[in-house]
C-alpha cells in the first residue's frame, strides 16, 4: 500500500507522533455500537476488490458466539470448505492485497521502533483469554487447523511436486491434527484435572493464552522492541480481521503518507479504513462475512 525511501525524522515530524498516535488509538479503543449500513458498505467495497461477490453478512454480539457458529458450520467438513453455506477463507487474501509487505519493508528500521505500536493497550489480549475460557480447546484447534489444511491445499495446486508427494503430505498432515485433537488434548485435560485434585489449586493456561495471543494477533512478547503484528501469518491461521491489530497498520500509513509524504495507494486505503473504523472482529469467508460487535472484556 505505501512506498517508502531512506528517511530521518526531523524534530517536527517526531512531534507529530503523539497526534497520530492519539488518533489510531481512539479507533482501536471505540466500543461504539457498529452501524450495520456502513460496514456493509465497507465489507462489499472489500469483496468486490478481491473480485468476490458481495456475501452474506452475520453478525454477533462477541467473537466467542461468532467462533461457536462458525465451528458448528464447519464441523463436519473440516477439510472441504466449498461444501459448507460459509465457503472458504479469504481473510489472508484480503489482508495480502491490502498490506502488501509493509511490515517487512519497515522490519528493523528506525521508524517502526520510533512510532511503536500496541494501540489497543492489551485489550485483544483479555478478550482473547476470555475467548479461551469459553471455547474448548478442540473446537479452537480444529478451525485453525482446517483454514491452514485448505491454504496448502490451494498452495499445492500451483506446486511443481507430483500427485503422490501431495497425496502423502495433506494425509501426513491430517493424521496429525487427528492425534492432537483426540489424543494430546484430552490428555492435557485429564492432566490438568488430576493436578487440580492433588494440589488443589487451578492450573493457569498462561502459555495457551500467550498461544491464542499470538495466532489470533500476531503480536510477539519481546520487551522493548516493538514489531508490527505478522497479520499475514494470523489472517491464515484464524481467518480474522481485528480492527483493534489493523490500527497499528492504520497509524503508520496514515503518519507515513501524510507527514513523510510517501505513496498510498488510495483505493486500497480506503477500504482499509473504513473496514477498521466500523467494526468488530470480521471473520471473512467466500460466501459469509461474519461480523462482530466491538465490546470491552466481560
Amino acid at each position: 500500500m505505501l512506498n517508502f525511501s531512506s528517511f530521518e525524522l526531523s524534530s517536527e515530524q517526531q512531534d507529530l507522533i503523539p497526534v497520530y498516535r492519539s488518533k489510531w488509538q481512539s479507533i482501536a479503543l471505540s466500543n461504539e455500537t457498529i452501524n450495520r449500513a456502513s460496514i456493509a458498505t465497507a465489507i462489499n467495497a472489500a469483496y468486490d476488490f478481491i473480485n468476490l461477490e458481495p456475501p452474506n453478512i452475520l453478525f454477533f454480539s462477541n467473537p466467542s458466539a461468532a467462533l461457536e457458529y462458525i465451528y458448528g458450520e464447519t464441523q463436519n467438513n473440516l477439510y472441504n470448505f466449498n461444501n459448507i453455506s460459509l465457503g472458504h477463507p479469504v481473510a489472508y487474501i484480503l489482508v495480502d492485497k491490502l498490506l502488501g509487505n509493509i511490515r517487512g519493508q519497515l522490519k528493523n528500521k528506525p521508524l517502526e521502533q520510533a512510532l511503536k505500536g500496541n494501540l489497543d493497550e492489551g485489550l485483544t489480549d483479555s478478550m482473547i483469554s476470555e475467548i479461551i475460557t469459553k471455547i474448548e480447546e478442540a473446537k479452537g484447534f480444529s478451525l485453525i487447523v482446517s483454514n491452514i489444511s485448505y491454504i496448502i491445499d490451494e498452495s499445492a495446486k500451483d506446486s511443481d511436486a507430483n500427485t503422490i508427494t501431495k497425496t502423502i503430505f495433506k494425509v501426513a498432515f491430517r493424521l496429525g491434527f487427528i492425534f492432537i485433537k483426540y489424543f494430546a488434548i484430552p490428555i492435557s485435560k485429564i492432566s490438568k484435572k488430576i493436578n487440580q485434585i492433588i494440589f488443589n489449586k487451578e492450573q493457569t493456561d498462561n502459555g495457551l493464552v500467550e498461544t491464542g495471543v499470538f495466532l489470533f494477533t500476531g503480536k510477539t512478547n519481546k520487551k522493548n522492541q516493538y514489531r508490527l503484528p505478522f497479520v499475514e501469518i494470523t489472517s491464515r491461521l484464524t481467518n480474522v480481521f481485528i480492527p483493534q491489530i489493523m490500527a497499528d497498520y492504520g497509524y503508520y500509513i496514515d503518519y507515513c503518507h501524510n507527514v513523510l509524504h510517501c505513496d498510498r495507494d488510495e483505493n486500497k486505503w480506503n477500504i482499509f479504513y473504513n473496514l477498521i473504523t466500523n467494526s468488530g472482529w470480521i471473520f471473512s469467508y467466500k460466501k459469509v462475512a461474519i461480523v462482530c460487535e466491538r465490546h470491552s472484556v466481560e
